[in-house]
């Protein structure tokens, strides 16, 4: 069986296989003793089970780095006692290229960047599928000018995105709750809640596999107009 817990709020849902699975289960044990029996333990115990042979042999290459920046963050702060939204650029395209530059200078020529909330702070906004740049973020350096650097210093580049978790259901972003989301077994619309003990963060909408693949082609073919060839994909 399959339980579902916080797809639909206040509920627990178990689901039932139609037919029982009659392979083989098979369970592997690995004791950790010492400095070994901590998370990194655990992950390094997998990792040797997942790949006995160390995995890729990269004897004589570079070492590699990936790097996660954060484009905009939403703020909320006062103006004459006002409250209000600040799109705030968290690390702008100057930022992050100077930064790059400098682990270049310090020796890591092969780097990766992995770039979040490029068009603006994914929790708070709508289903995001182009590669629009917020203006915040270009103050400096525009986004011709970035990705001209990020070529010269062979840097790959990743636009970081989200097509399973939505937020918020934008007016013109082609999502519809009811088309796309994901329905429970009581035929309401699932929500998933990332932090159930802060009511203030709200839930977020599951998109359907049919939509993702829809949205994901989508993705695909307005980054490959504008001549970008990789993607994050941040869930």
């Amino acid at each position: 069986s399959i339980e579902a817990e916080n797809l639909v709020l206040g509920q627990t849902i178990v689901r039932y296989a139609k037919e029982p699975y009659k392979g083989d289960y098979t369970i592997h044990y690995s004791f950790l003793s010492g400095e070994n029996a901590d998370y990194v333990g655990m992950a390094a115990a997998v990792r040797k089970q997942l790949y006995p042979d160390g995995g890729t042999d990269r004897a004589g290459q570079e070492d590699s780095l990936l790097i996660d920046m954060y484009g905009i963050l939403d703020r909320q702060e006062r103006l004459l006692g006002v409250p209000l939204t600040r799109h705030r650029a968290y690390t702008s395209f100057e930022q992050a290229t100077a930064i790059l530059q400098q682990l270049q200078q310090a020796g890591v020529d092969d780097l990766s960047l992995y770039y979040h909330n490029l068009m603006g702070d994914q929790k708070e906004s709508g289903l995001q599928l182009d590669f629009k740049p917020h203006g915040n973020l270009q103050k400096g350096m525009n986004t011709a000018a970035f990705l001209e650097a990020l070529q010269n210093m062979g840097v790959a580049f990743y636009p970081a995105y989200d097509l399973l978790y939505l937020r918020k259901d934008g007016l013109f972003d082609d999502f519809s709750v009811s088309a796309d989301s994901i329905v429970g077994l009581d035929r309401e619309t699932a929500s998933l809640w990332l932090n159930p003990f802060n009511e203030e963060d709200g839930s977020w909408y599951l998109l359907s596999p049919l939509s993702a693949q829809r949205y994901a082609r989508k993705l695909a073919g307005n980054l490959q107009k504008r001549g970008i060839s990789g993607v994050g994909l941040s869930s």
